[in-house]
């Protein structure tokens, strides 16, 4: 799984056991309120709450209004197909791509 990878791009600084979002208090389901996560506390592959906000990042920094985006494209037919599973694999392309672009 990429997860730490997407987290990576949503600002979270990862460490050797911890994933920190600075800017982000999380509540766990004990409804403990913290920006840490362990990798297995990561569920962008999971859960629609975590990956659709992923998805806002990636369509805000793709050039698809300016020029033809694949990667962006991807997402898009991911999403219409309603697939969790495939949203997420064309997320991940999306941020590699991104990363090699930076």
């Amino acid at each position: 799984m990429s997860n730490t990878l997407i987290a990576e791009f949503m600002g979270a600084v990862v460490g050797k056991k911890i994933v920190a979002f600075p800017d982000i208090k999380l509540e766990d389901n004990l409804g403990i309120i913290s920006n840490n996560r362990s990798f297995e506390d990561l569920h962008y592959h999971s859960s629609w709450d975590w990956l659709m906000p992923v998805v806002e990042k990636c369509r805000l920094d793709s050039r698809c209004e300016h020029d033809e985006d694949i990667f962006w494209d991807a997402i898009h037919w991911a999403l219409e197909e309603c697939s969790i599973e495939n949203t997420y694999d064309a997320v991940v392309r999306f941020i590699k791509q991104y990363n090699k672009n930076k």
